[in-house]
Order: structure tokens, then sequence, then C-alpha cells
């Protein structure tokens, strides 16, 4: 019995863009959204970590959130809102 490798290398090749196409949708999306600060301290990060359906972050290294209005959580870790700018 004969194994189809060539079907198995598509496969692994479309997962391993996967990750890369997902980042780049989310990069799209940094325009016009609420910049929010690095995280500090692990208490912050926690906090992060815990709102990261809210939070996203760009692959430059910036943290964002695409929700209005933001939730008063994240009020304090605001830097500017592209859409205002």
């Amino acid at each position: 019995m004969r194994h189809n490798k060539g079907g198995e290398t598509t496969i692994n090749r479309r997962k391993s863009h996967e990750p890369i196409a997902k980042q780049h949708a989310i990069d799209q999306m940094l325009g016009g959204s609420i910049i929010l600060r690095e995280p500090r301290t692990a208490e912050e990060r926690e906090l992060y970590r815990a709102k990261r359906s809210a939070i996203l972050l760009a692959s430059d290294g910036t943290y964002f959130t695409t929700l209005r209005p933001v939730e008063s959580s994240l009020q304090p870790y605001v830097l500017r809102d592209d859409a205002k700018v």
C-alpha cells in the first residue's frame, strides 16, 4: 500500500501558514483601533491575559482593542484612540 505524501505535505503547509494568516488579519485590524500600553507588571499581564478576547497583539508588539466603548478596567491603559485622531 502506498501513502499519499503529497496530500500530507499540502495539509502540513496549510497548517504552517494558518498562524501567519491569523497574525496578518490581526495586524490589519490595528488601524482605527484603541492602542493600549504594554503591561508593565505581573498583575497587568494577568489582566491582559484575562481579557485576551478583548485585547489583541500586533506583530510589532502593539497591544490594542477594537471594542467600543473601552471596558472600564482597560481605561487606565489606553494610550490613544486612532478613531479620534
